[in-house]
């Protein structure tokens, strides 16, 4: 089994548990670990790390009322920390935007300032951010219609 397609079945079996599971029902329940060996912990490590270097922020947590001399030890993603948060346009101004909600609610101004100003720094070949500007451009394309075409001068 490749890597990417581990790292797919663990984030897709850590996203379906909504509490800490075990190393131990993660390597009975994840293709791709065989087992409860040395090496398997080994890949388990490496790609607990490699994930998180990528942004995906593996949880580690004790677990309490575990039997035996060590207390066990869980895994988990919080959803909150995974996905990010659905975006909204409408025609009204936001009044309260608390940070934590599961929706971004922008202005048609709002997505046009904002179209404007990622697709400007997307466009500096020698800016350090116009690698994150194209990409939030293809996250903003992916759940909004795309910004209005700017006004015409009148002739």
């Amino acid at each position: 089994m490749s890597k990417p397609s581990r790292w797919l079945n663990l984030v897709a079996f850590l996203l379906s548990h909504r509490f800490a599971v075990t190393r131990d029902r993660i390597f009975e329940a994840v293709d791709g670990y065989g087992g409860e060996t040395e090496s398997a912990r080994r890949k388990f490590e490496r790609d607990k790390d490699e994930l998180r270097a990528l942004g995906i922020e593996i949880e580690t947590v004790p677990l309490p009322g575990a039997a035996g001399d060590e207390p066990a030890t869980g895994y988990r993603l919080r959803a909150r920390d995974t996905y990010l948060p659905y975006l909204e346009l409408t025609d009204q101004p936001a009044t309260d935007r608390p940070y934590g909600l599961d929706r971004l609610v922008l202005t048609r101004h709002e997505l046009a300032l904002l179209d404007r100003a990622t697709s400007a720094l997307a466009g500096l070949a020698d800016s350090p951010l116009a690698p994150h500007a194209a990409s939030a451009r293809r996250k903003l394309a992916f759940d909004l219609p795309p910004p209005p075409p700017p006004p015409r001068p009148l002739p």
